[in-house]
């Protein structure tokens, strides 16, 4: 099973510009963007997720159990 590396990236359109929705400008509120970008946390955790369990997969590993044993 081989999965390229192109089905774990984050595509460009999720990648946005942060957004200030309080700005001021002389007195005039609107909304402005930094010249930083950044992806939204659920699909950033989502694309974790998928990488983690492909390793998960392709290492054969039993996923660790978490809890008690009766």
């Amino acid at each position: 099973m081989s999965v390229g590396v192109s089905e774990f990236r984050v595509p460009d359109s999720l990648v946005i510009p942060k957004e200030d929705p309080n700005w001021r400008n002389g007195g005039v509120t609107y909304n402005r963007y930094s010249d930083e970008k950044y992806v939204h946390k659920p699909v950033l955790l989502m694309k974790l997720d998928a990488v983690l369990g492909y390793f998960e997969i392709i290492t054969g590993e039993e996923p660790r159990r978490m809890g008690f044993k009766k």
